[in-house]
């Protein structure tokens, strides 16, 4: 299963996803089964969470990438037909921009719910140890947002929910500065993986094979997170500096499914993202270099 949550705090859109596969399809992708993108951006007004059957899901994003929807009730119309017409296999939520203000809609088991300040998708047990853990941090007077985050990585942490895991995807709502008007734009403002950063056995079916690999304690701080500013193609890169491996999404491109690219250092894959279409922004790490460099 899954679990993704979304929440209007402080008048911002915040939105949290794990990436684990589980079920049927782990034998079909099993050298991605943690690396599924579930908070996936069609562009940057138009975020969609989904729990349950990962093709359903991922023949609705590839559907919406290819026409998005530019009115808010066009595009719950079009998410809606897609979960009827699969037999409401798949559950999602709907995180949108596109009225100048932050949005979501829940459609689960052939229901809507729209405008709602805060949903989820998934198993119930992933949603009551969130809530377990969020209201625990509310009552000793946490801020909500960092509540509303750590209450997620917890999650991911917990042996009773073993079907959630992999990368916390996680999305905001942002006003760039300097923009006339009030557009509300969306981005990737978090990648994380929880315990070890890297493992051997993740270095291994992702193509790379040498032993030396990065963990909270051996340099778990030398990864990147560069989300693409791309208008076309949003999307985001993770680049674990340390043994030079690139993981890039781009939903429009390719989907739920991350591109894996081995031996390739911060520039390299700075600029093969940038050859289908991704931007990417943020600082590359090299650690046994000590090298940084700014992208963009």
């Amino acid at each position: 299963m899954s679990f993704g949550i979304a929440k209007i705090l402080d008048g911002k859109l915040h939105i949290h996803a794990d990436s684990l596969l589980t079920g049927e399809d782990v034998t079909r992708h099993n050298t991605q089964n943690d690396s599924v993108l579930k908070a996936v951006l069609i562009n940057h007004q138009v975020s969609l969470i989904f729990a349950g059957n990962v093709p359903v899901a991922n023949d609705l994003i590839l559907k919406l990438s290819n026409k998005i929807p530019g009115k808010y009730n066009e595009l719950i119309a079009a998410v809606y037909q897609h979960h009827m017409e699969n037999d409401c296999l798949t559950d999602y939520l709907i995180g949108t921009t596109l009225t100048n203000g932050p949005r979501i809609v829940a459609i689960k088991n052939g229901q809507i719910d729209k405008d709602i300040n805060s949903g989820w998708v998934g198993t119930i047990a992933a949603f009551n140890s969130f809530q377990s853990k969020y209201l625990e941090l509310i009552t000793n007077s946490t801020g909500v947002v960092s509540a509303f985050d750590t209450a997620f990585q917890s999650v991911l942490l917990d042996p009773q929910v073993p079907t959630v895991g992999g990368f916390q995807f996680s999305i905001e709502s942002i006003k760039p500065k300097g923009i006339v008007g009030n557009p509300v734009f969306l981005n990737y403002k978090k990648v994380l993986r929880m315990e070890t950063i890297v493992n051997e056995d993740f270095m291994k079916k992702h193509g790379y094979w040498d032993t030396n690999y990065a963990t909270v304690g051996n340099g778990g701080f030398d990864y990147s997170i560069l989300p693409s500013i791309s208008i076309e193609y949003p999307g985001v890169g993770f680049h674990f500096g340390y043994v030079n491996l690139g993981m890039l999404w781009i939903p429009r491109k390719f989907g739920v499914w991350p591109q894996a690219y081995p031996n390739h250092d911060g520039d390299k894959f700075v600029k093969v993202a940038q050859k289908h279409g991704a931007i990417l922004s943020g600082i590359t790490m090299c650690s046994h270099e000590s090298v940084m460099k700014k992208h963009n």
